[in-house]
């Protein structure tokens, strides 16, 4: 097995979608930590003597930061063989040839053979991703890593929070979907050394899991745990509890109840959280009432921005006319 360096992790200037955001973030942290995971069992290549070439950027008119970048040393700043991985969650041919400008960037830095790794982790399978192109003089040979093609079992054994959430984007093979998910769960519960690092750990399962459309389930998973997100430490909860507190004094128990949960729910819709799934799994609410307070929240807001512009044009519709009535007064 070719034996390399972790170069570089980061990000394509500007490359991304910023509604995959989350995902991105996700996987670029797991990369770092699932360094002997990745290298070893997806790669198939030798992490004992790879460097980490991070934070590295390929300057060449164009600007770059691969999202993995491994290297084989020789020297100080020499290298023998470069490994580029690129993660992505759409199949578009563009990609490949995107990863072929990226070689071609890589080849000219540092002077060595360079072999570019598309890690797929989108669904289904990947069929608009190039393996090969030949544009004459220029080549390049892409090499199809599809992550829901790889056994559970490449990421569950790992002892590393960041290796494991990547299970729930490999195959669940005969696995019942959440028995598999609770599998995961489990196994983050056991290696997590702390609850901080657990529940980290819950949240970014529960965002990668929206990317198979496995939110709902991966909810109710972490939900059943014996350990959960501490949301009773979240800002917005203790604001949203707060005034639940204070105007449901003086309500029924039950009245002041639904007052806090609607208080809740409206404070996370206005600090940008979107996700309905999400929003009532956090509140144990049910998605028809996080969307019956979602829409009482809009009507509220749209009423609010009606009032003002009915209040703009009168206060200077109202100064011409008192001019011209004041004027015929004082011409009488």
């Amino acid at each position: 097995m070719a034996k390399a360096s972790n170069i570089s992790q980061g990000k394509i200037s500007g490359g991304k979608p910023k509604q995959h955001q989350d995902y991105n973030n996700v996987i670029q942290e797991s990369l770092e930590a699932s360094f002997r995971v990745l290298t070893e069992k997806v790669l198939n290549l030798d992490s004992r003597n790879l460097v980490n070439l991070k934070g590295r950027t390929l300057r060449r008119t164009l600007y770059r930061t691969p999202d993995l970048l491994l290297g084989e040393p020789t020297g100080e700043k020499t290298f023998r063989s470069i490994f580029h991985v690129e993660v992505h969650l759409k199949d578009e041919e563009n990609i490949s040839y995107r990863a072929a400008e990226y070689a071609m960037m890589e080849f000219r830095e540092f002077r060595c053979p360079v072999k570019i790794y598309v890690l797929y982790i989108g669904n289904g399978q990947a069929k608009h991703i190039l393996t090969h192109l030949d544009g004459g003089c220029v080549q390049a040979q892409i090499e199809l890593i599809q992550i829901n093609q790889l056994p559970i079992s490449v990421f569950l054994e790992s002892e590393q929070p960041e290796e494991i959430i990547l299970a729930i984007l490999a195959d669940f093979g005969s696995e019942a979907t959440e028995l598999a998910i609770r599998k995961i769960a489990e196994r983050l519960q056991r290696v997590a050394k702390t609850e901080e690092i657990l529940q980290k750990s819950f949240k970014h399962l529960e965002i990668l899991s929206s990317v198979r459309k496995l939110q709902p389930q991966t909810i109710k998973q972490i939900n059943a745990m014996p350990i959960v997100y501490d949301l009773k430490s979240d800002l917005r909860y203790q604001q949203g509890l707060e005034e639940g507190i204070e105007k449901g004094r003086g309500e029924g128990r039950e009245e002041g109840a639904m007052r806090q949960l609607r208080i809740f729910i409206e404070n996370m819709l206005e600090a940008g959280y979107e996700d309905e799934i999400l929003i009532a799994g956090l509140s144990n609410a049910t998605i028809a009432f996080v969307q019956e307070v979602k829409r009482g929240l809009e009507e509220r807001r749209k009423a609010e921005h009606q009032a003002k512009a009915v209040q703009a044009p009168s206060a200077v519709s109202e100064t011409p006319a008192s001019k011209k009535r004041s004027t015929k007064r004082g011409k009488g």
